[in-house]
């Protein structure tokens, strides 16, 4: 697999590696599921059967499946022929589509 050298952004600059991969894994969305484990964890809490340690690997892999689910929701919509935009247009339509746009 080759790898993905940076794109120009509208405002002249470049765009990393890293702002690419925010992108692709939506951070954005990663708060729903965080926000039901801290719910889950104040209710823990409440009954006093809190564990921080718990707590932290809950969110932690809560966070890693709604990246991973948006990594695969882009890929499959690759494959599959759902995302079909022009790659070459600036304001790209929907959600992710870095494989689309050839960034990944």
């Amino acid at each position: 697999m080759t790898r993905a050298a940076p794109i120009s952004n509208r405002r002249g600059g470049s765009r990393g590696t890293f702002s690419i991969w925010v992108q692709a894994i939506r951070v954005h969305t990663l708060t729903v599921f965080g926000g039901a484990v801290v719910v889950g964890g104040a209710a823990a809490y409440h009954a006093g059967s809190f564990s921080l340690e718990k707590f932290l690997l809950a969110l932690a892999g809560s966070l890693a499946i709604q990246a991973g689910t948006n990594l695969n929701n882009d890929y499959y919509d690759y494959v599959s022929g759902a995302d079909t935009r022009d790659p070459e247009a600036p304001d790209a339509f929907g959600p992710g589509m870095v494989i689309q746009r050839g960034l990944l």
